[in-house]
């Protein structure tokens, strides 16, 4: 049992944990596809800072090398009882929220229609798709429609898609946030990388697409150490556990392995014979461990979609195999004192131990 729970802990908790950090990742991977980004804040965080100089964005578009330059904003806004994050984009950069809107949606955005939300927005308003919600803006309180309700990963808030212009007009806040700055095929990223860097003000971010993929893995990777660490401890009680009930099994039995010993049998069968029920244990654990993990984790998989309002994609770890060796092995090695210990116990000892039952006191009629 003890094996089992220490199998299917960390095959549930840790598949889980993973599966979680690769669907969050990957919902940013498009952050990669942009070669460089100007804000007034690190991408790792929703720049929702101040809106970047009004001409800085002619300034990176005359550097050598670059293609083109697309803006986007971040904003918080009040929406219900909530602190939401609302997005806007102008089209020709990736992004996987706008990505997964269905066709037709961004052009009805464009023209003032409606809204996108996240699923935590839709579940916290109780709204569903082609309902309506009261958007406070400066310009004043507006019924719009709920378009398309969207998965997206977010730990601050839900998340609200809108036009970019629209978002201007409403917003009464012309500009942007961020610039996405994309090169031209046959340009030396790293030159032209520092020429935006020159032409950029020094208290402005300027970081590039992969930095920014990397540095917002690592802060979603590190929401996952927390359950690493929790699981290294469960497995570190597992494995004492695991050795006092060996040593038990030992102790409880000494008198039928002293039998063996006294009748024959060698030191090293006892050794062998307390290994092979180890390896027993070992082996029926794992096996039981890594079945009941793997649907723990299935089901966890498809918890965790529902809690972090994205699609948390299901995929066995290929670790499994390696669960079950480690826990076979830390079998192996737990059951080692208490096999030395059997084998090398004196015989006459170990029968006089249990030879005499406890001494029967005054309630139950013994006189000395």
């Amino acid at each position: 049992m003890t094996v089992m729970i220490a199998v299917a802990a960390t095959v549930a908790v840790g598949g889980a944990t993973s599966n979680l950090v690769a669907s969050a990742s990957s919902a940013f991977d498009f952050l990669g596809e942009i070669d460089a980004f100007v804000s007034a804040e690190p991408m790792e965080a929703f720049p929702t800072g101040p809106l970047l100089p009004a001409d800085l964005r002619a300034k990176v578009e005359a550097v050598k090398g670059v293609a083109r330059v697309t803006g986007r904003q971040y904003s918080y806004a009040a929406l219900g009882n909530s602190r939401v994050i609302v997005q806007a984009m102008e089209p020709g950069s990736p992004d996987d929220a706008f990505d997964a809107l269905r066709p037709g949606i961004a052009e009805r955005m464009a023209a003032g229609e409606g809204i996108a939300v996240s699923r935590d927005v839709a579940n916290a308003l109780g709204v569903e798709e082609g309902g309506s919600v009261r958007l406070p803006t400066p310009t004043g309180v507006r019924d719009v429609a709920v378009l398309q309700i969207i998965p997206f990963f977010s730990l601050v808030g839900g998340v609200v898609l809108m036009d970019f212009h629209v978002f201007e007009d409403w917003y009464l806040r012309s500009g942007a946030t961020v610039l996405n700055v994309f090169y031209k095929h046959d340009a030396d990223r790293a030159a032209v990388t520092a020429a935006i860097r020159k032409v950029v003000p020094a208290e402005l971010n300027v970081e590039t697409g992969k930095d920014a993929v990397a540095s917002v893995a690592a802060g979603v990777g590190q929401g996952a150490a927390m359950s690493n660490a929790i699981l290294w401890i469960v497995c570190f009680v597992a494995t004492v556990a695991l050795l006092n009930t060996l040593m038990l099994s030992v102790l409880e039995r000494r008198r039928e392995l002293a039998v063996l010993r006294a009748i024959g049998a060698k030191p090293r069968l006892v050794l062998r014979s307390v290994l092979a029920e180890a390896v027993g244990i070992g082996v029926a654990g794992s096996l039981l461990g890594i079945a009941v993990g793997a649907a723990t984790q299935y089901l966890a998989t498809s918890a965790l979609s529902q809690v972090m309002t994205i699609d948390v994609e299901y995929q066995p770890s290929p670790l499994i195999a390696v669960y079950g060796t480690v826990a076979l092995l830390l079998t192996l090695v737990g059951s080692l004192p208490p096999a030395i210990s059997a084998a090398r116990m004196p015989i006459v000892r170990a029968l006089a131990a249990d030879r005499f039952g406890p001494r029967p006191g005054p309630a139950s009629g013994w006189r000395a």
